[in-house]
C-alpha cells in the first residue's frame, strides 16, 4: 500500500541532482559512528561482524556489500563459537541471501563457462 504512495514521489526523487545527495550521506555517516560506541567490543562475536560491516562498507563504497559481509559474518562467528542455535531463522535466511548477493556475478560467469565445457 506504501509503496504505490511512494510512486507517486518518484518524479520529485529525480529532480535531486547527484551532488546534492553527498551531503545527506555524510550525515547519515556521522550518526552511524555515533553509535559506534554502543558495540560492546569486548564480545568478539558482537564486535567482529560490526567491524566487518564498517570496514567493507568503506571499502566497497556500498552499504548493501558492508552489510552483506556483516551479515555472512555474524552467522559464521555464531556457528564457529557453537552457538549457532542462537542465531534466529531469518537471519540464517538473510545470511544465505547475502551469500547469494555478493557471488551472483561469479555465478553466472561460472554458468557460462561449464556451458562452454559442454
Amino acid at each position: 500500500m506504501l509503496s504505490v504512495v511512494a510512486l507517486i514521489f518518484v518524479p520529485v526523487v529525480g529532480i535531486v541532482p547527484k551532488y546534492a545527495t553527498a551531503p545527506a550521506l555524510v550525515m547519515v555517516g556521522l550518526f552511524m559512528m555515533k553509535e559506534i560506541k554502543r558495540i560492546d567490543f569486548a564480545n568478539l562475536e558482537e564486535a567482529f561482524p560490526a567491524f566487518i560491516i564498517m570496514v567493507m562498507t568503506a571499502l566497497s563504497y556500498s552499504i548493501s556489500t558492508g552489510l552483506a559481509f556483516g551479515f555472512i559474518s555474524f552467522v559464521f562467528m555464531k556457528t564457529i563459537s557453537g552457538r549457532a542455535r542462537d542465531v534466529k531463522p531469518t537471519m540464517w535466511i538473510i545470511a544465505v541471501l547475502s551469500v547469494l548477493f555478493l557471488t551472483m556475478d561469479q555465478l553466472a560467469d561460472a554458468i557460462d563457462y561449464l556451458r562452454q565445457l559442454i
